[in-house]
C-alpha cells in the first residue's frame, strides 16, 4: 500500500509540473526588457481597478471596496506643511511669552535679562526662518511648470 501511495504521489507531482505551466498565463512583467517605459510603469504601479480586485476585501464585500482617495501633493503635503508651520509658530509664541516672563521677573538681574534678550533674538530668527520657509513653499506650490 505504501508503494502504491508513493507512486501515486510521484505521478501526480509529475503531471502537475507538466499541466500547470501549460495553463499559466504569461506575465509580461516577468521579462521587462521588451517593454516600453509606460508598460514598465504599469508593472510597477497597477491601476486602481486592479488593486481593488486584488484586495482582500474584494472577496469578502462582493467587490464593493472603496480605496482611500486623494493625492499626496494636493491633500497630505499641504496639511502636513501647515501643521508643521503652525506648530513652529506656536512654539515661537510660547518662547516669546517665556522671555517676557523672564524680563518681568528678572528684577535687575543682568544674567536673567541677557538670557531673556537672547531668547527674544532667537525667536525673531525663528520667525524669519518660518516666514522664509512659508514663502518658499508657497512659491514652489504656485509655480506652474506646464
Amino acid at each position: 500500500m505504501k508503494k502504491i501511495l508513493t507512486k501515486l504521489i510521484l505521478a501526480l507531482s509529475a503531471a502537475s509540473t507538466w499541466v500547470v505551466p501549460a495553463y499559466a498565463a504569461v506575465d509580461p512583467c516577468e521579462d521587462p526588457s521588451g517593454l516600453s517605459a509606460d508598460e514598465k510603469l504599469k508593472c510597477l504601479f497597477p491601476e486602481e481597478q486592479e488593486l481593488i480586485e486584488l484586495s482582500p476585501q474584494a472577496t469578502t464585500n462582493q467587490g464593493n471596496v472603496k480605496l482611500p482617495s486623494g493625492h499626496i501633493t494636493e491633500d497630505f503635503l499641504p496639511f502636513f506643511i501647515n501643521t508643521a508651520l503652525s506648530l513652529a509658530g506656536t512654539l515661537v509664541f510660547i518662547a516669546i511669552l517665556y522671555a517676557g516672563y523672564l524680563l518681568v521677573v528678572a528684577n535687575d538681574n543682568e544674567e536673567e535679562i541677557s538670557k531673556a534678550k537672547r531668547i527674544l533674538v532667537y525667536c525673531m530668527i525663528g520667525i524669519a526662518v518660518i516666514a522664509g520657509s512659508y514663502a518658499i513653499i508657497f512659491g514652489v506650490a504656485t509655480l506652474d511648470l506646464d
